[in-house]
């Protein structure tokens, strides 16, 4: 499933919910990714994508290979660390950091907690930055 966010009349945020941690066959998984790829590649419109990753487990098996991919395609990415409020503060800034190292500086990277709020002033900043 795509979902579809009017941001304005002529700008969108899409959603890819689950694309990397559904349980499902191979056959579907594999058709996933090739659904997925195409409507990727073919957006000319597409100006960014934010990954979202639990900061106590980020960079699995599939973010890494969806950073790839997104590389490949010179998309812009930016990554939520999602349930920050769930660490310590000297936990959160430890995952931030190590994360920030292995993913290099071109690839924004924020803590982010939707309990607290804290984060959404970062994430709509890249956001404009990308819509502009």
């Amino acid at each position: 499933m795509i979902n579809f966010f009017s941001v304005s009349s002529t700008q969108r945020l899409v959603d890819l919910p689950g694309y990397g941690y559904a349980k499902v066959s191979a056959s579907i998984t594999a058709n996933w990714h090739k659904n997925l790829e195409e409507f990727l590649e073919s957006r000319r419109s597409l100006r960014g994508a934010v990954l979202l990753m639990d900061i106590r487990h980020p960079l699995k098996d599939s973010d890494q290979i969806m950073i790839n991919w997104l590389r490949s395609i010179n998309l812009p990415i930016h990554i939520l660390l999602t349930k920050s409020d769930k660490l310590s503060k000297n936990n959160r800034i430890k995952a931030l950091s190590d994360t920030i190292k292995e993913l290099g500086q071109e690839i924004s990277c924020q803590a982010f907690s939707s309990i607290q709020k804290t984060g959404l002033d970062s994430l709509e900043r890249s956001i404009k930055e990308w819509l502009e």
